[in-house]
């Protein structure tokens, strides 16, 4: 385990802007290692211990306010698709909103089926059973504002084995959806 300021520090040393500055708080789960970053928000891998012990993918936003998970779990709360990865938990710390999820751990779709020689029919099959989950989000009003391999990971516990992470709401349209 590693102590959770250190991990946001040594996060915040290439940000734009500090994770840390300000912050009193700290993240609730335990953070074990950083998993990646991007150009909205920097996701670690850590444990909850309550209400269940399990591993969460802590993901910690830009400090301008906007948290496309929060709005995602505002707006439906729960997903409405096994294959979609849902909210455990969201807050702040500081001025940068964060956003817990499940940590699905199987990795990106096309190394996964790769490394388990999936052949063409499976890999048909489960990109139609994909397309039609983000159809589905979309007819309410949930769009996946960024749908690359990277966001499409194995999940043996989820249908086709996969899951869906990343969801967020279309700005224009999530007011007032359910």
């Amino acid at each position: 385990m590693y102590c959770a300021k250190c991990l946001l520090a040594a996060a915040d040393r290439d940000a734009e802007e500090p994770i840390l500055a300000g912050a009193d708080d700290c993240p609730p789960c335990e953070l074990l290692s950083l998993v990646g970053e991007t150009s909205r928000a920097v996701t670690f891998l850590g444990e909850q211990t309550w209400p269940v012990r399990r591993l969460v993918a802590f993901k910690l936003f830009k400090a301008d306010g906007y948290c496309p998970l929060t709005h995602f779990a505002e707006t439906i709360g729960i997903p409405f698709s096994p294959m979609i990865t849902g909210i455990v938990e969201r807050g702040r710390i500081g001025e940068r909103p964060y956003a817990v999820t499940p940590y699905i751990g199987g990795g990106p779709l096309p190394q996964c089926y790769d490394r388990h020689r999936i052949g063409l029919a499976a890999r048909i099959a489960a990109l139609i059973a994909v397309a039609d989950v983000v159809a589905e989000a979309h007819m309410q009003a949930i769009a996946h504002g960024h749908l690359v391999p990277a966001n499409i990971l194995c999940d043996p516990r989820a249908p086709f084995g996969i899951h869906i992470v990343d969801i967020e709401c279309n700005a224009g349209k999530c007011s007032g959806s359910t």
